[in-house]
């Protein structure tokens, strides 16, 4: 089976199917694990006990980077069960595939993994069709070959058909999970468990045990973690025999999930049963208490909880069900928002809470105090307030919270944990208000960061003078079409969550737009064409731009020649990019304006071709996500995009190519695949005035992150003949 979704403690509904239909129909069902590629991700229905849930290995039994792993959710059990080659798996294409060319396609993944072991079920059932599941679930664990990898990323090991054709001695169950050991550890009690072996041969076998213990990445321990019972056990034929394994974690051991192998040896044959204990790192309990504005318990509300010194996937969401909730939490730095939803929108957040032993925190609303940014027109409208929180984790990554209401009245914001700053934190207010007409639309875009702490209310009046003045000029492409812009702010570095709330102009119009300057802050505008039913014409996602207070800037929008672009930092896997053995082209922003700004349009018509040494290697059926599978070996490459629209778009036929030389990357590395755009004086219908010269800006926007992205030589060859000379 190759799906899956988040699992939860307990049987979900897909689980318990599958848990029903093996016990139904005597079927085994081979499931992958699933692709987050970190412990504690097994999907579901992988995480079924029935399942024989398969992680995925490459030709060097190294564990696949995207591989989910144990243990899983709720009672800690061993997951996966076996590995499988799982990169890199060449199989026949579908006619109907996005990617690739040809009879044949290269993929990774645990669902190209969970075949190999489904195959290696079937021969085994065939040789022996009285088999129950649980029996041929044994067969596979035990004839498996463990490699250096720990035992949550691949349970027995990976598949040895050849074995299971002759494993005649199985182990029940096959595969011996403890379960969790609370911290702290120093009142630990061994805890035994029974392991039955099973001989379906004619002879008696005696067995002789060796166990190795290992961490959670597979390195060997020293201190004795299991213990068998007795050293050696006669198995009759056709009959069985058992023995006690016990895991005792009050020695000197690491934290966190450990594991190790039992192998029983004798009369030629060789069973491996792994064994897997979940050792909990310090942790303490934190107790939320939630109390709305009226001081009443709360339920309505969302708590997002980030480990700072952890990884994006120490995320925690809580959707209020209880006015108070007790997590179990490792010993670290949390960073907590609480949103309170509903009419009246509140946020509270503590930027840092260090967790060293049990605390209680109160989410009280009450502690929120008023926002306010006052805009110096009182004649204009308020569409849209917002305020957000910005963290930063160890690695670098950010995340945020945001509440969004159409007005300041209720809107409320605090920070809790005393008034103290942290470095990482940044928070923000902002507003947008309109006026005038659809023919002559201004609009105020304020908005305000406060860089080591969230903010505890907010009041802030601008003054004309305060502000920057931006002429936006928004060009059509063919009549009866509107338009819709929206502009949010993003402070000196990086980028912070914004809602971007529409707002609907005339097309062509010309849009002012006043913005404060303060603090290097940036703003970052979108726009959209849409038809007359609706249908998208163009989008345009601007970058990031500072302005000068006092100043009048004057921007043209939505004007050709449409061509590829990048966003601004570069966005991961966007433009042309290599992964071991394996080129991938994808552009999401095909339809860039004249100005560089990403963007997007329906193009019916597309497609992309990879040459390698000149030669052909594949075509694709679009400019975006299309893969391309090559040799290791370093060659000079060409990659040929092409979209087309009908008209009356403007630029309807985009060809596009690019030339670079590539080799075998062992990470994904993004390729020298720049891009240009041009900027003739067209008018608002994007229409160039005839009889008279006129000069085309041109620039070269590098690949963000690559390497040889400087600008060496520029020729600029120009036809009216579509290119006939």
């Amino acid at each position: 089976m190759s799906l899956g979704g988040g699992d939860d403690p307990g049987l979900d509904p897909v689980e318990q199917a599958l848990e029903n239909l093996t016990a139904q129909h005597g079927t085994l069902f081979v499931v992958s694990a699933g692709n987050a590629g970190r412990q504690r991700t097994i999907g579901s229905p992988g995480s079924a006990d029935s399942a024989l849930t398969v992680g995925a290995v490459d030709r060097n039994e190294r564990l696949a980077p995207f591989s989910s792993q144990g243990p899983r959710i709720g009672d800690h059990a061993l997951k996966p069960d076996i590995t499988a080659p799982g990169v890199g798996i060449v199989a026949a294409r579908s006619t109907h595939a996005h990617e690739g060319e040809g009879s044949y396609l290269s993929q990774s993944g645990t669902s190209m993994a969970a075949p190999h072991v489904a195959g290696a079920a079937a021969i085994v059932a065939a040789q022996h069709p009285g088999w129950t599941p649980a029996r041929l679930k044994a067969a596979l664990m035990a004839s498996a070959r463990p490699g250096t990898i720990g035992v949550y990323g691949q349970g027995a090991g990976r598949v040895d058909v050849d074995r299971a054709t002759t494993q005649l001695i199985t182990a029940n169950p096959p595969g011996l999970g403890f379960g969790h050991q609370r911290w702290p550890h120093t009142d630990d009690e061994p805890i035994t468990r029974t392991l039955t072996y099973t001989n379906t041969g004619p002879a008696p076998v005696t067995l002789d045990f060796s166990v190795r213990a290992l961490d959670g990445g597979g390195r060997p321990l020293d201190a004795a973690l299991f213990s068998v019972t007795p050293g050696s056990v006669t198995v009759p034929a056709v009959g069985s025999a058992e023995v006690s394994v016990t895991a005792d974690t009050r020695a000197d051991l690491p934290d966190g999930p450990l594991g190790g192998y039992l192998t029983a040896t004798g009369g030629g044959t060789e069973v491996i049963t792994p064994l897997g204990v979940d050792k909990e790192v310090e942790s303490h309990d934190l107790t939320l208490n939630q109390t709305g504005r009226d001081g009443r318990p709360a339920t309505s509300i969302r708590t997002v909880l980030h480990r700072l010194d952890g990884g994006s996937e120490d995320m925690i969401v809580l959707m209020g069900q209880q006015a108070t909730t007790t997590l179990h939490l490792p010993r670290g730095t949390w960073s907590i928002s609480t949103t309170f939803l509903g009419t009246t929108g509140t946020l509270l957040t503590h930027p840092g809470l260090e967790l060293t032993a049990p605390r209680t925190l109160d989410l009280d609303a009450r502690l929120g105090m008023p926002l306010s940014i006052t805009p110096p027109d009182p004649t204009v409208k308020q569409v849209n307030a917002q305020v957000g929180y910005r963290g930063r984790l160890a690695d670098g990554t950010f995340f945020a919270s945001l509440v969004t209401r159409p007005s300041f009245e209720t809107l409320y914001g605090a920070q809790l944990g005393g008034d103290q700053t942290y470095p990482h934190a940044l928070s923000k207010v902002s507003g947008s208000w309109a006026g005038g007409t659809d023919d002559s639309p201004y609009a105020y875009h304020l908005g305000y960061f406060t860089p080591g702490r969230m903010v505890t209310g907010f009041q802030r009046k601008v003054t004309q003078q305060e502000l920057a003045t931006v002429k936006v000029d928004n060009a059509q492409q063919f009549a009866g079409t509107t338009g819709t812009t929206a502009t949010g702010p993003q402070p000196r570095d990086g980028d912070f969550a914004h809602s971007y709330a529409g707002n609907g102009i005339a097309l062509p119009s010309v849009q002012t737009e006043y913005v404060n300057t303060d603090g290097g802050i940036r703003w970052k505008r979108w726009f959209h064409e849409t038809g007359a039913e609706g249908d998208e014409v163009q989008s345009v996602n601007g970058r990031p731009t500072t302005y000068q207070r006092g100043r009048t800037h004057t921007e043209e929008w939505n004007r050709g020649v449409f061509a590829p672009a990048y966003e601004a930092a570069g966005v991961k896997g966007e433009g042309i990019t290599r992964s071991v053995d394996r080129i991938f082209v994808h552009f999401d922003f095909y339809h860039g304006d004249g100005q560089g700004r990403p963007g997007s349009s329906s193009a019916p018509r597309q497609r992309s071709a990879l040459y390698r040494d000149g030669a052909l290697v594949a075509k694709g059926t679009g400019v975006g996500a299309q893969v391309f599978t090559v040799p290791p070996e370093a060659a000079t490459y060409r990659v040929e995009t092409e979209a087309e629209r009908d008209e009356p778009f403007t630029s309807t036929r985009i060809l596009t190519a690019w030339t670079f030389r590539s080799e075998q990357a062992p990470d994904a590395v993004r390729l020298p695949a720049a891009t240009i755009s041009f900027a003739p004086a067209l008018d608002n219908r994007n229409i160039a005035r005839g009889g008279v010269p006129f000069t085309v800006p041109v620039t070269v926007w590098p690949a963000s992150g690559s390497e040889g992205h400087r600008l060496k030589d520029l020729t600029v060859e120009a036809s009216t003949d579509d290119g006939a000379t």
